[in-house]
């Protein structure tokens, strides 16, 4: 498991990772302890790649996660003293000949279908983060279409680019501003950009696109890829007409959960679609990062103190003992040591008597949708606006 914010060596290790037949899962720098404790049990994992910065939390959450001693490396572009700490990564490399003398294990085709390469997380429906599995061959697929499309533009890999003289700018994370901050400063003219910010972890290949020679100001994201199929739904799981916004659903292979029983993939993204061109109006996601109202619900649940709870702003029922001893600012703070920053509820605390739900005790969206757009009327209105 590598735990690190992007940079150049983090090619290197999945290549040596997945190329050796091991399974690489990327853990994401904003996580807590209690996400990366997670993690570690959810792959099994049995050894950490981590950032310098980051090192103190894995070692912390490899102990708590019962990994022996030793499993956890620093990870960075130099050399790191060990001498109290982790190892430094470049410590278990093997030396050049033993490099020049390796073979990369060969499989099957089933084999290549079968085989587990990587374990990416997103956010689940329910509970903690989920991993999704992807296996060889639809890896080898995502890297044909884009060496097809980089031979096509004379977009090559970085490394190639490198080799033209031209400058490659690596960010170590995604941050909306500094994206396009980076962007105008440095006038660069190509992006190679990870799925939360253009796509999706499950997919795995592009889906929809602008055609060639085709100009379009409107905003569209353009149609669907030939052999792709699409389907937009209402909150009631119902088909909507042209023209009306619904959620998307695709038909790709995915983690079995996010797939109803006959086959579509429910992407999360809120789109409309005219004469075959799509539009995305609206998204579950924070700053192009995944955030699902349940896992956040569950996260409040643990407290000792909350009877119910609902987001994406978070309305919180209290137990009849706790409404004199847990307020916002405890309810905040139990949020910053449970989730990771882009996770913490923004949107505001509101104590209600009662969470909406159906029979079936499912929590009745529409309604807390209705409350969060009374609530942004309100709050607008006593916030004043500034530059």
């Amino acid at each position: 498991m590598i735990y690190t914010p992007n940079y150049i060596f983090v090619p290197v290790a999945y290549l040596g990772i997945v190329g050796s037949k091991r399974i690489f899962s990327g853990a994401n720098p904003a996580y807590t302890l209690s996400e990366i404790v997670h993690q570690i049990h959810n792959t099994t994992a049995r050894l950490i790649l981590a950032h310098l910065l980051l090192a103190k939390t894995a070692v912390s959450a490899a102990k708590k996660a019962g990994l022996p001693d030793g499993r956890v490396f620093l990870f960075s572009d130099v050399p790191n003293d060990s001498l109290d700490g982790p190892k430094d990564w470049r410590d278990f490399l093997g030396s050049f000949e033993e490099g020049d003398n390796y073979r990369f294990p060969q499989m099957s085709e089933e084999e290549s279908i079968k085989t587990t390469a990587t374990v990416n997380y997103l956010s689940g429906t329910i509970g903690l983060p989920k991993g999704v599995e992807v296996s060889f061959l639809p890896l080898y697929h995502a890297y044909g279409q884009l060496y097809t499309i980089a031979m096509a533009k004379k977009l090559h890999t970085p490394v190639y680019i490198m080799k033209l003289h031209t400058p490659v700018y690596i960010m170590k994370q995604f941050q909306y501003e500094e994206f396009l901050r980076v962007i105008q400063t440095h006038k660069i003219t190509y992006l190679q950009v990870a799925p939360p910010i253009m796509g999706m972890t499950e997919v795995t290949c592009g889906a929809i696109h602008v055609p060639g020679g085709t100009v379009d100001n409107s905003g569209s994201v353009g149609q669907l890829n030939p052999n792709c199929e699409c389907m937009l739904l209402d909150d009631d799981g119902n088909k909507v007409p042209e023209g009306q916004p619904g959620e998307i659903y695709r038909n790709e292979h995915a983690t079995r959960e996010s797939l109803s029983p006959d086959g579509w993939l429910k992407t999360g993204d809120v789109a409309v679609v005219k004469k075959g061109w799509f539009w995305i109006i609206d998204r579950k996601k924070v700053n192009a990062l995944q955030v699902a109202p349940a896992e956040l619900e569950a996260v409040l649940l643990e407290h000792n103190g909350i009877a119910d709870a609902a987001v994406p702003r978070a309305y919180v029922h209290l137990k009849d003992n706790a409404k004199s001893r847990v307020t916002k600012e405890v309810i905040y703070s139990w949020m910053k040591e449970k989730v990771a920053k882009y996770k913490q509820p923004v949107g505001g605390i509101t104590f209600v008597n009662k969470v909406p739900k159906l029979q079936s005790e499912k929590i009745m969206r529409k309604v807390v949708k209705e409350w969060v757009k009374r609530d942004a009327e309100l709050i607008k209105g006593l916030v004043k606006a500034r530059l």
